[in-house]
């Protein structure tokens, strides 16, 4: 099979540079191809380790394997963890984890990276691997404190943040505009699962639980949409469909043209419907400000100040009105007087203890009897603090608070430099929406701490530092993407 149909000019010369490399890949697969369809029945451990060498080895020969695995663990790894707790499925939700295919897309980024020398956009790249250190240290507080009992989680939240860096490299290898699919490609599915899930709600339609899993102890309104968001909520689930409006919006506003403009048009208003049928605010404040930044990137301010008046007066106008029939039905809007008793419990330590900070996973020492988040596997990462920022400090201390602040510095800087190529100017402003929206919802959750929503947010990151650095290595035209 040619490279040809998915790979670079730059990769096809790389990867006919190696030749015997291929070959070789090519046979373990086969060979382990055969291996597994003979112990499958007799050794069904050992084929399924020959199976995961099958997997493994199979992403590296063709790394959009390994983004199609993730992209599909992105969307589905809640959802398979709480399926397979009620019994509606029985294979390992191990399969589908993002830590898994975190791992795996790591690995077949290597080889990449190693043969082409790509080079990521240098703040994007400090921004992340500060924020990967502090979350390190708040790791290696919990190993040296004694506790230990979330060193697990931590290593495995350590594997899903380097996800914007494999994921960067492999989009090198794939046809341009690659990204933008995925991330419409998460919409869509995103939207056609919450089409049945609506029906199943609303209008009691069919007897099966496909569509609902993670209803049985949710706490949010039981209208409100949350996808496959199965443990997390709505409120998770409205921040990732939120953040993918930082890519689609301002490349179908000044990149794209026919078709795929339409798909970015389509994808965006699908996903802000999908925000707005959450039931959850501070996302839809996030959605605003992507707005409003997509709009005055190229327009004349006194063209684009009444368009921004009437968008937040309708947002406040929809939500006020939500929110009003979910207190005529006696479901009490109390998130606010939650989130400030959180925090009060949560900052109750002796003010040392927040200079080092007291290890990953030590806010669930903090419970104050709310409902909490039940994390996929059961891992100890709650209760939400409902605050990131109040979080790194909490459990990695002042470095963990810095670490999160220079990886948002870092991020705005590199979306604010000046550029000349339009897709570069493009991507900018994708990154600068992708940012603020990042921190808007920080301030009111904990974006990066939970596994799906943490991962959409590496996953679109991913994405514009993919779309960086091809658009350093050539200037694109608007009409050519």
């Amino acid at each position: 099979m040619s490279t040809a149909k998915y790979t670079s000019p730059d990769a096809r010369r790389v990867l006919a540079a190696w030749p015997s490399s291929r070959v070789v890949a090519v046979g373990a697969v086969v060979t382990t191809a055969i291996a597994v369809g003979w112990l499958s029945t007799s050794k069904p451990t050992v084929a399924a380790a020959f199976g995961a060498a099958l997997l493994v080895t199979l992403c590296v020969v063709r790394p959009p394997v390994a983004i199609l695995g993730f992209m599909v663990a992105a969307l589905t790894s809640e959802w398979l963890f709480e399926a397979s707790q009620a019994g509606i499925i029985t294979f390992s939700s191990r399969v589908g984890s993002v830590v898994t295919w975190s791992i795996i897309l790591f690995i077949a980024a290597l080889p990449v990276w190693m043969s082409q020398r790509h080079q990521l956009a240098s703040r994007v790249t400090a921004g992340v691997g500060i924020y990967l250190l502090g979350l390190a240290f708040s790791v290696g507080v919990d190993a040296v404190s004694g506790n230990g009992g979330n060193i697990v989680s931590g290593l495995e939240a350590l594997a899903i943040t380097t996800v914007p860096f494999s994921l960067a490299v492999c989009l090198q290898v794939t046809k341009r505009n690659t990204g933008l699919r995925l991330v419409i490609l998460y919409i869509f599915v995103e939207g056609i699962y919450c089409a049945f899930q609506l029906s199943e709600l609303r209008f009691n339609t069919g007897t099966t639980q496909l569509f609902i899993v993670g209803n049985q102890y949710r706490w949010w309104d039981s209208r409100a949409l949350w996808g496959t968001f199965a443990a997390s909520g709505n409120h998770s689930f409205a921040n990732s469909l939120a953040l993918c409006c930082a890519v689609t919006l301002p490349w179908a506003f000044y990149g794209s043209r026919g078709r795929m403009r339409t798909l970015l048009a389509v994808s965006s208003s699908l996903a802000i419907l999908l925000v707005l049928m959450s039931l959850a605010r501070a996302p839809v404040l996030s959605l605003i400000v992507i707005v409003v930044l997509t709009l005055i990137f190229r327009s004349k301010r006194s063209r684009v100040v009444p368009g921004m008046i009437v968008l937040i007066a309708a947002g406040i106008a929809i939500q006020s009105s939500q929110f009003g029939e979910l207190a005529a039905r006696a479901h009490l809007d109390t998130s606010s007087q939650q989130r400030l008793t959180i925090y009060q419990a949560v900052t109750s330590a002796p003010p040392s203890s927040f200079i080092f900070g007291q290890g990953f996973g030590s806010a669930s020492k903090f419970d104050s009897g709310l409902t909490t988040v039940k994390a996929p596997g059961n891992q100890p990462s709650g209760p939400a603090t409902e605050n990131l920022f109040l979080r790194r400090l909490v459990e990695g201390g002042i470095l963990g608070l810095l670490s999160i602040l220079a990886f948002f510095g870092l991020l705005l800087r590199e979306g604010t430099q000046r550029v000349s190529n339009h897709s570069g100017q493009v991507w900018r402003l994708a990154l600068r929406c992708f940012t603020l929206a990042l921190i808007v919802q920080s301030l009111t959750s904990d974006t990066l701490i939970f596994q799906q929503e943490g991962t959409t947010a590496w996953l679109l990151l991913g994405v514009i530092a993919a779309g960086l650095m091809q658009a350093r290595d050539k200037p694109i035209r608007a009409d050519h993407q």
